[in-house]
C-alpha cells in the first residue's frame, strides 16, 4: 500500500462553530489510508501515535466514492481532538 500525506490539525473540538475556526496545525505525516464500507459511503481512516482518526479532504468528501477522485488525496488532514471510538 502506498502512504499518503496526512496534515495533523487541532481544531479543539471546534470544529463546526461559527465562524469558522482556525486550527493548530501541528505538521504532516506520512501514512496508510484504509476505507471501510458503509452503505454507499466508504469513509477513510489512518492511525496516529496509538489512535485512529477519520481522514478528511479539504477539496470535497473523500467517503463518497462517486464523487470523489484522485484530486481529493492531494489535501488530506485530520483532526487530533476527536479520534475514532474504536481501532483498526
Amino acid at each position: 500500500m502506498k502512504k499518503e500525506t496526512i496534515q495533523v490539525r487541532n481544531y479543539n473540538g471546534k470544529r463546526y462553530a461559527f465562524p469558522a475556526v482556525t486550527p493548530e496545525i501541528l505538521g504532516s505525516v506520512s501514512r496508510r489510508i484504509y476505507s471501510m464500507a458503509c452503505g454507499n459511503f466508504n469513509p477513510v481512516y489512518c492511525r496516529y501515535q496509538r489512535k485512529t482518526y477519520l481522514v478528511q479532504s479539504e477539496a470535497g468528501d473523500i467517503s463518497d466514492p462517486f464523487r470523489a477522485d484522485a484530486s481529493y488525496l492531494k489535501t488530506l488532514f485530520i483532526d487530533i481532538s476527536k479520534p475514532c471510538a474504536f481501532s483498526i
